[in-house]
């Protein structure tokens, strides 16, 4: 009897995925959201529901600090199947996992690059951060839902 074996080359994503981040709030901004720093939380989309991917296909996006004397950084991973989300606390939207670095070199203030990568594998997500000072390496794994 024949076996017929399937791979998969790629796949449409079911899902928005991108990361928190903390910028300055503007004008335009809702005020409601205008958090005490100054800030304000904003979902950075990285990879779009409907995107055709390929086994191992990576999203990356260059992140800063958002303080002078920070030394870490929570990457708060979110995915959502809105296609333009806006805020990690919309309805539909879904924390998925976080990734936490260690920041050194206090001294080079916000001018300290971490390169942030989503790699879609086959049955899971990494996520990745790359210092680009140091050159130190950071991972974890999350469950991908397809």
């Amino acid at each position: 009897m024949n076996s017929l074996k399937f791979v998969i080359n790629e796949r449409s994503l079911k899902f928005t995925y991108g990361v928190r981040i903390s910028p300055e709030w503007e004008a335009g901004d809702p005020i409601e959201r205008k958090e005490s720093n100054g800030r304000i939380h904003k979902f950075h989309r990285m990879a779009r529901r409907g995107d055709i991917v390929k086994p191992n296909q990576e999203f990356t996006s260059v992140q800063l600090p958002v303080f002078p004397t920070q030394n870490a950084i929570n990457f708060l991973i979110y995915y959502t199947t809105e296609y333009s989300a806006q805020y990690c606390d919309e309805d539909g939207m879904e924390f998925l996992g976080n990734l936490l670095i260690t920041l050194p070199d206090i001294h080079l203030g916000l001018e300290r690059r971490v390169l942030f990568g989503l790699t879609f594998g086959r049955m899971e997500i990494i996520a990745t951060a790359k210092n680009k000072q140091n050159g130190q390496n950071y991972q974890t794994t999350l469950k991908l839902d397809i």
